[in-house]
């Protein structure tokens, strides 16, 4: 999900500033919820067993941000999965290439320099 230009700032100001507590002043459907979201899944990744608090004023709004950490959650997994299954695929067509021998060439190791390649049949 793509965030805001101001989001984006928000959410670095945070990653470097060791402050606990913040207070985001943004006009209503400007992305704070989500930004919030941002915050607390980054505390939770990054620091195993963090407890994160968000305080609320309405119950409706409370569940709201507890189902948008959800969501951004799943995403996240998703995207890293995502992420990590090409990288496994380029890892694996890369070695496939490289370990496909001639067929003429019966050895392996043949056009390795050193003395290991030379000592084998």
């Amino acid at each position: 999900m793509p965030r805001r230009p101001y989001q984006e700032a928000a959410l670095a100001s945070f990653i470097k500033d060791p402050a606990r507590v913040w207070a985001l002043l943004w006009e209503r459907q400007a992305g704070k919820s989500t930004a919030l979201t941002d915050f607390a899944l980054y505390e939770m990744f990054k620091h195993q067993n963090r407890t994160v608090i968000y305080a609320s004023a309405s119950l409706l709004l409370a569940q709201e941000i507890t189902l948008k950490t959800a969501v951004r959650a799943n995403q996240t997994v998703q995207q890293m999965l995502e992420s990590d299954a090409t990288f496994l695929k380029q890892f694996a067509d890369t070695a496939q290439s490289t370990n496909r021998c001639p067929k003429e060439n019966k050895n392996p190791m043949a056009g390795l320099p050193g003395t290991l390649a030379s000592a084998l049949p």
